[in-house]
Parts: C-alpha cells; sequence; structure tokens
C-alpha cells in the first residue's frame, strides 16, 4: 500500500464536499472538526468580505454639499440621505437608523472632514448614539486650515431589539476655532461617482451562508 504523503499530487482526491461545492466557494471549519465549502459575503458599498454569515440590509448616501454644526459645541445629527425602508432596518432622512427587527448588525460608517475657511485650527469630534445614549469612545479631527479633507471610517456591531436606534453626530469643539464639518468632493474625471459627505451600511447576521 502508498503511504498517503507518498501519493502524487496529480492522483490525490479533491477534499470531501467539493464535487457539490458552488463557484468562488471556500473551504471552511465548522468548529467541530468538520470543514464544509460556503460562501464569502460581501460590502456592497466596500467590496470588500465581511464576517461569515452577515446579510446586506440597507445603505444611504448624503446628497448635501456639505454638513456643517451651526456653532461652537453644538451637536449635529449626520444625515445618510433620502431615507431607505427594508423589513430589518428603516433609515429615516435626518440620518436615524431603526431597527425593525432583532438580531446582530454590524454598521459602517464613512465620513469626510473639511474646511472652508482658514485660519486657527478647527477640532471637529464625532460620536454615535444606541437610543440617544452615547455609546463607546468619541473620535475627534484636527483641521488646521481649508485644504484639509480628512476621510473617517468604523465599523461597529451590537445587538439590536425592535425599535433600536441608531445616530452618528459631530460637534465643533470650542477648544478650536467655529469651522469644518462633512464635505462632499466632486472628481472631475467622468463617469467617476461623486465621494458624499457620509455613508452608511448595515448588515445583520443571519447564520451560516452555503
Amino acid at each position: 500500500m502508498v503511504e498517503h504523503v507518498n501519493i502524487q499530487d496529480s492522483d490525490r482526491h479533491e477534499p470531501r464536499g467539493a464535487s457539490t461545492a458552488g463557484l468562488n466557494q471556500v473551504l471552511m471549519s465548522n468548529g467541530d472538526g468538520s470543514t464544509s465549502f460556503r460562501t464569502i459575503t460581501y460590502n456592497q458599498i466596500t467590496d470588500t468580505p465581511v464576517s461569515e454569515g452577515y446579510q446586506f440590509v440597507l445603505s444611504g448616501a448624503s446628497s448635501a454639499a456639505s454638513q456643517q454644526p451651526a456653532s461652537l459645541d453644538t451637536a449635529l445629527q449626520v444625515e445618510f440621505g433620502s431615507g431607505v425602508v427594508t423589513p430589518d432596518a428603516t433609515l429615516t432622512p435626518d440620518g436615524t437608523l431603526t431597527f425593525n427587527t432583532a438580531g446582530d448588525y454590524l454598521i459602517s460608517v464613512f465620513l469626510r472632514f473639511g474646511r472652508l475657511t482658514s485660519g486657527g485650527v478647527a477640532i471637529i469630534f464625532n460620536r454615535f448614539l444606541i437610543n440617544d445614549l452615547q455609546n463607546l469612545n468619541s473620535n475627534s479631527v484636527k483641521l488646521p486650515d481649508s485644504d484639509y479633507v480628512i476621510p473617517f471610517s468604523a465599523t461597529v456591531g451590537f445587538r439590536a431589539e425592535v425599535g433600536d436606534t441608531y445616530k452618528q453626530q459631530i460637534m465643533r469643539d470650542s477648544g478650536g476655532t467655529n469651522a469644518g464639518g462633512l464635505f462632499q468632493q466632486s472628481p472631475t474625471t467622468l463617469p467617476w461617482a461623486l465621494s458624499p459627505s457620509a455613508t452608511i451600511a448595515v448588515s445583520k447576521y443571519v447564520g451560516h451562508t452555503t
């Protein structure tokens, strides 16, 4: 009998399940000593793989040229476009995300910080709220002049119950000058799409995909 280690590569069999696996599926561990072929899902905004078992729910992008707080130390709720309604979640025009079904969700947010005026250093904070209470830490950027545009992105996951809300806020801190906010960038090269001031993408855990 030929030892398995000595079998020529051309004579080795494919892994169990390969004959019925779908196109572009990958072999993954089931965590119990067995394996199976599964499909890798992708975020429809970033075209990157997301955690196994998460399914895209909705996305939104602001069409506003800018989103700027009215004054120092005044919170502005970030909006992500005209609004979207799905069975799992609803995004309203003011940027409030409400969950219609309970579950584990991933929320990805993309913000583009900038300013129009020069003079002094602007300090802008951003945070997110769950049911109108801050969750996790604030984040901040410093903008020394009007030529700066700083992209920011984050993905957070949490267990949502029916009726829970998610909101994103920005604020001009009084430790800096009264300037800055979120700004849209439009490419001169067509047909490239513009870069919105704010974008959101939501996925929900639905179990293992096959």
